[in-house]
């Protein structure tokens, strides 16, 4: 069973549940039932530990790993997770908190290391994330109708002679391939940013600044929401929960969806 979300990408494993169902096809319909057949448990249960303050004991645990047919280091990580949910003292939640980071970082150092020769250098991904049109380019390219210079330059409104270094950079980086006149996507070269990285905030920052931007166009297709609430805490936490589902089946929903426009999403949900 491949679920989409990395288990590795969470600190809290009524989070990784949550995400995990929602990969399944309608929402992971059936899937509660089937956890709560796993683990041994009446389905009121799952529900009451997926939305509540209960959780899941080791035995149970240890069977749901196992349901979800996860990796050792998956498994050994989801314990992890529960062990550190459940902790009762301080001192003790640290104790498994470290665990989980060392197993992240240690996890984090293996994938650079194996994809080391497919990622651009630190310098050229300081570059690629500098300005909104690099990483624009780079995707737009994806679309037939626009693999030429003078199409990418229309279609953001860009002069000729920047787009002209922008493609000159992802070619000479590896992320684009240039077949006669044409710029295709590279499958060689990727760019990866760690979610520790310092350049997080420019990809923020960028696509932001964007989004300003388009507030002051006539587009009745764009859509813009702000607004200021009041909520009780707990509600505050599915408020954020229903934002994280909504983002996990996008992406569910990319995987299989044609490259025929370019889309900006910015997402916002904090604390004042």
């Amino acid at each position: 069973m491949n679920l989409d979300p990395s288990i590795f990408d969470y600190k809290n494993y009524k989070k990784y549940l949550h995400d995990a169902i929602e990969s399944f096809p309608h929402h992971g319909r059936g899937i509660k039932i089937a956890l709560a057949s796993a683990a041994g448990c009446q389905n009121t249960y799952v529900s009451q530990v997926l939305n509540g303050n209960a959780h899941f004991n080791l035995e149970q645990a240890n069977n749901i790993a196992h349901y979800l047919k996860l990796s050792k280091d998956e498994h050994h990580f989801f314990l992890l997770l529960i062990q550190h949910a459940r902790a009762a003292s301080p001192s003790l939640k640290e104790y498994f908190l470290e665990h989980i980071e060392e197993m992240i970082q240690h996890r984090l150092a293996l994938v650079h290391t194996r994809n080391i020769d497919n990622i651009i250098s630190p310098k050229n991904l300081m570059v690629y994330y500098s300005e909104w049109y690099f990483s624009a380019i780079h995707m737009i390219i994806s679309i037939p109708q626009f693999q030429t210079m003078e199409s990418v330059a229309k279609s953001f409104n860009l002069p000729v002679t920047l787009v002209s270094k922008v493609f000159d950079f992802l070619v000479k980086t590896g992320l684009i391939l240039k077949k006669e006149n044409k710029f295709y996507p590279s499958k060689n070269k990727k760019v990866h940013l760690r979610k520790d990285s310092p350049l997080v905030k420019n990809q923020h920052v960028n696509w932001r600044l964007m989004a300003l931007q388009s507030l002051n166009k006539t587009d009745f297709d764009d859509l813009h929401y702000s607004s200021i609430i009041t909520i009780s805490e707990k509600d505050s936490e599915k408020v954020k929960a229903l934002l994280q589902n909504t983002l996990q089946s996008m992406r569910t929903l990319l995987k299989d969806s044609h490259d025929e426009c370019v889309r900006a999403i910015t997402l916002d949900f904090f604390k004042i």
